[in-house]
């Protein structure tokens, strides 16, 4: 899990020993991907319901998004994903 910034680029990070220690990047893999972006909590009204989801929703579950990535050892990488409607 990870957010992006203002331009929507983001920095992966992964955490190990329950969660008290992380670390950039992923271990090597084939991995599904899930994208979401999530509208914004007003920070003075108090959250009374989930988050609106601004993409469409197939792209919210690896099941649905169809969208894959690689990681490979020793590389850096820069995933790019087409969310086409």
């Amino acid at each position: 899990q990870t957010e992006t910034d203002s331009d929507g680029s983001f920095v992966v990070q992964t955490f190990f020993d329950q969660g008290t220690v992380f670390k950039e990047g992923m271990a090597p893999g084939e991995y599904d991907v899930a994208i979401s972006k999530l509208e914004d909590a007003l920070p003075d009204r108090q959250m009374t319901r989930a988050p609106k989801n601004l993409l469409p929703a197939r792209y919210a579950t690896p099941n649905s998004s169809e969208l894959a990535a690689t990681v490979a050892a020793g590389e850096s990488h820069e995933f790019a994903f087409d969310l086409t409607d």
